[in-house]
């Protein structure tokens, strides 16, 4: 019975034994990364598990080991298995691990350093940015910082966009520009960009003048203009207005040119990009009256009729047979000025 008593003690005490003894376990067994600010003590945490328990230690990304309750000017560890690094800079991002080791096991963890970089707004516009009403207007918000800086704008009425997002008035881009979209008065004001990370943010403030002037013609054609058939007569019709006016003519059958539809009438008129109406081949029933109207989103501005009469001239630019003899008349010449044919004489045809 005493030998069999002492051998049952023998197996529990040696199984309480086992028992107590484990291996290092992190509480967190993941590797990690960690983002510290510039400047800022920032403290790498490797808690551990362990009977008996597990003394810690670290290796710095150059190699060097420090064990517990090591203290420098830059780093200190502490006694429940943490790194402090003092003052973060890029010479101290790296790659630490830290090793647990106990009489029965040996475990280590990696833990990745970088330090963030604070963001840097790389776009600053000299002054106001001026955009045109009726137009698109892009406002620029390039940033540098680590990690990648998130972009955000406070638009004038205070409202804000974080990321993002197509399909509205104000689009804000992957790249961190704005689109303001059929820009109006409206949307003048301050914008507010703001770039942030985890190392800190920046913010840029945006100006925005938007233009608009109704238009208004500047060179108006003559009230009459006369002319002969066939020579080519230009009215030119020049108008200032933003966003840029768009410049049409009526023509004596109420037909329309305008600039946004370029082309040729029904008879010899054709409208140039500056608002030029060219009648190529003057002819009598090219008289009447034309009026030419500019026009944008904010106004029109009109010229009062131009009347051109039918044409006074005719062209001699023909030949007059008589008897077998020819004799050509001078081109355009008026009526009543044109030379008197000389008598019937020189080169008899045929």
């Amino acid at each position: 019975m005493t030998a069999a008593t002492g051998r049952a003690g023998t197996s529990s005490s040696t199984t309480g034994l086992l028992e107590m003894l484990r291996r290092p376990t992190f509480k967190n067994p993941f590797n990690e990364k960690i983002i510290a600010k510039p400047g800022k003590a920032t403290t790498l945490n490797c808690s551990v598990d362990g009977n008996p328990p597990p003394d810690v230690s670290w290796m710095l990304p150059n190699g060097t080991w420090f064990s517990g309750g090591i203290k420098t000017s830059q780093f200190l560890t502490g006694s429940h298995g943490t790194l402090t690094i003092s003052s973060p800079d890029t010479a101290k991002a790296g790659r630490y691990r830290c090793a647990a080791r106990n009489k029965v096991g040996y475990i280590e963890k990696l833990l990745i350093v970088e330090v963030g970089q604070k963001p840097n707004i790389l776009t600053r516009p000299v002054g106001p940015v001026k955009g045109i009403s009726g137009e698109s207007l892009s406002l620029h918000c390039l940033s540098e910082g680590s990690p990648r800086p998130r972009t955000a704008w406070t638009l004038p009425g205070g409202s804000v966009l974080e990321r993002p997002q197509l399909g509205r008035k104000h689009v804000l881009l992957e790249n961190g520009t704005l689109l303001i979209r059929d820009a109006s008065v409206h949307d003048r004001g301050d914008y507010v960009c703001r770039a942030h990370n985890d190392a800190g943010e920046s913010s840029l403030t945006v100006p925005v003048v938007i233009a608009a002037h109704a238009p208004r013609i500047t060179n108006r054609p003559p009230r009459a203009v006369h002319t002969v058939p066939g020579a080519a007569l230009q009215l030119h019709c020049a108008a200032l207005g933003i966003p840029k006016p768009e410049i049409s003519w009526e023509l004596p059958d109420r037909s329309v040119l305008s600039t946004d539809h370029r082309g040729r009438a029904s008879g010899s008129q054709v409208l140039h990009p500056s608002g030029t109406l060219l009648i190529e081949n003057p002819r009598p029933s090219d008289s009447g009256a034309y009026k030419c109207t500019a026009k944008n989103h904010l106004g029109s501005d009109f010229t009062k009729r131009v009347k051109i009469p039918a044409p006074r001239f005719f062209p001699l630019n023909l030949q007059i047979w008589e008897e077998g003899w020819r004799w050509p008349y001078t081109p355009w010449c008026r009526r009543r000025r044109c030379p008197s044919p000389p008598a019937l004489s020189g080169r008899r045809e045929g």
